[in-house]
């Protein structure tokens, strides 16, 4: 990937601008402080994680405190932040050397940089020399943290982008839940005549609306297309994109989006279709257990694209995860960490979120979890599957933000033409 020369500008001014509106970094710790803390002068080490506003955050919370009631030598100090305003944070963290010394980070070009960086602690020697930490994890898992040979960061989860349906609704309208492309917009057509949303999703972040490029582009396409853009040896021009993006504003000339889709945020998506107000919803399994507590609720693969080549790839993978600062105390680090994946504690985490673990041979307790969760579950760590990773993840931040951009105006044109569709990948360089 060539790097984007202004890159350390932009965090220069991204500094510069947060700090003139007032927002600083949460206060650092004493580099030099040992990992020999006492009762009266424990150890802290500060940990940085997205607010989610479910159960997954509340899981941290209490295996937070779990943790900390459970000796006194280190005592861990949490904060939870919204997720713009976490990257905002990370950023001016990261540019005023007052990184915390555990932070959630996003996999791919993003994290690369910090690895580039060098302000994120080498986790090699620390897995090496606890194989049965190791072992946990699925294989693949940490080799997508990893950087010239050398781990840098502890992914937390396996998740994949579903597509969720309301089975009741589509039993009330006799449709099937959508296996192809001209069944989903059969489906849009049906429920838009019976004055249904058909499907729920939130514009203002953008994201959402990548999901669905994402997954056209693939199926029309397969993996090849995006890796190729990704590392500068192709473009956005490539004919799968441009399909991938006239089948996206087919959507939104069919109403499939729920109206005023451009303005909601994913809470009031979500809760929309939780609430039987819209028919279909994509979005990641680590809102399993909040999507599966309606009992109408079912799942499926994305669709396919009836074409001579078939393409069924999950988009997701191992795309989050906690890394260690470089420069912070990383044994206290590594042992909260250990904590944290460790099998009663990740055993936890599946059974409270209903989120898939990095790690393997969980046994979680069917007594403890929704019944549909359960099975998601179950069904999850049977079958193997194969994954294309997150588009705005693996691109440098510049064309990740001019991709996002690109989706927004498809999506909220007016009306759009091919051309002036080509001409807005055209930008993404």
């Amino acid at each position: 990937m060539m790097k984007k020369p202004n890159r350390l500008l932009n965090l220069s001014v991204l500094l510069i601008l947060i700090l003139a509106i007032g927002c600083s970094a949460s206060p650092s710790i004493n580099v030099n402080e040992k990992n020999r803390g006492t009762v009266s002068n424990p150890t802290k080490v500060t940990f940085w994680n997205i607010n989610t506003n479910d159960k997954r955050q509340k899981h941290w919370e209490e295996s937070i405190q779990r943790f900390n009631e459970s000796q006194s030598r280190i005592q861990i100090v949490p904060y939870f932040y919204e997720i713009e305003a976490y990257k905002n944070k990370l950023s001016v963290a990261m540019m005023s050397g007052k990184l915390p010394d555990i932070f959630y980070y996003w996999s791919g070009e993003p994290f690369k940089y910090m690895v580039d960086s060098q302000i994120v602690a080498d986790l090699t020697e620390w897995l090496e020399n606890d194989p049965e930490l190791s072992s946990r994890f699925y294989r693949g898992a940490l080799h997508s943290a990893q950087y010239y040979d050398r781990i840098y960061g502890i992914p937390i989860s396996l998740n994949k982008v579903m597509l969720w349906y309301n089975k009741e609704l589509f039993a009330k309208y006799k449709l099937k839940p959508p296996a192809t492309w001209d069944e989903l917009l059969h489906a849009v057509a049906v429920l838009r005549e019976q004055q249904v949303e058909p499907i729920a999703i939130s514009g203002k972040e953008r994201w959402p609306l990548l999901h669905w490029f994402a997954y056209l582009s693939n199926r029309i396409g397969g993996a090849s297309p995006f890796e190729r853009a990704a590392k500068g040896a192709d473009n956005f021009t490539e004919r799968s994109f441009v399909e991938a993006a006239l089948l996206f504003r087919e959507l939104i000339d069919r109403k499939a989006f729920m109206t005023g889709f451009l303005g909601l945020d994913i809470a009031a998506a979500e809760e929309a279709f939780i609430e039987g107000d819209a028919a279909m919803y994509l979005q990641g399994d680590w809102a399993t257990e909040k999507l599966l507590r309606n009992p109408a609720i079912g799942y499926l693969p994305f669709p396919s694209i009836q074409q001579a080549k078939q393409y069924n790839d999950y988009y997701g993978g191992y795309s989050v995860g906690w890394a260690i600062a470089r420069n912070k105390n990383q044994e206290a680090s590594f042992e909260v960490l250990m904590h944290m994946l460790s099998m009663p504690e990740q055993t936890l985490y599946v059974e409270q979120t209903g989120s898939p673990s990095s790690l393997q041979q969980l046994e979680v307790d069917p007594t403890h979890m929704n019944a549909a969760v359960y099975e998601y579950i179950k069904a999850a760590n049977e079958t193997p599957k194969t994954y294309f990773r997150f588009y705005d993840q693996d691109l440098d931040d510049s064309r990740s933000q001019l991709l996002l951009d690109a989706i927004m105006k498809i999506a909220g044109s007016e009306q759009i033409t091919e051309e002036e569709i080509i001409h807005l990948l055209q930008q993404i360089e």
